[in-house]
């Protein structure tokens, strides 16, 4: 006889169609991605097909910045079609992450600021030469974002 074992389920959070609805309040998920935490993009291809990429990636004005190189394909993906998603989370308990999905939008003439404030973060030791070059930021304004933390399961309920 098989015996199931049903595991808690994560908090989780989410806004839906601009309607907030999170476990990780406003203050928390601004923290959380001040972090210097590598993220997941997602670019669609022209065939429809998802590119998934890391990059870095920061949250100011209620909504992320990704650097982009001017002419890369990612860049190109978000051209013919504007659906991005990112994914923050963390490697080690609690396990917090955000999800956030929207139109992109390819901003011009803001990459070395957005550098300047992201690089330090990333790598305070310096930036390599191949990053200071012409490039486009991304910003996306999420329409859909969802948080999570596994926290739940990581104190200790005996007291």
């Amino acid at each position: 006889m098989l015996a199931s074992v049903r595991l808690p389920c994560p908090s989780l959070g989410s806004i839906q169609n601009g309607q907030a609805v999170s476990v990780l309040g406003s203050d928390e998920i601004a923290q959380f991605l001040a972090q210097p935490l590598v993220a997941t993009l997602v670019t669609y291809r022209r065939d429809g097909t998802a590119l998934q990429s890391p990059v870095w990636q920061e949250w100011r004005d209620g909504g992320f910045h990704v650097l982009l190189g001017r002419d890369g394909v990612k860049s190109q993906h978000v051209r013919n079609d504007p659906r991005v998603g990112l994914v923050v989370y963390e490697h080690t308990p609690p396990y917090r992450g955000v999800e956030a999905s929207g139109q992109g939008t390819l901003v011009e003439g803001i990459y070395a600021e957005v550098l300047s404030r992201m690089g330090p973060r990333y790598l305070p030791d310096g930036l390599p030469t191949q990053l200071r070059r012409r490039g486009v930021v991304l910003r996306l304004v999420p329409k859909r974002l969802r948080s999570w933390t596994f926290n739940e399961w990581f104190t200790d309920s005996a007291g």
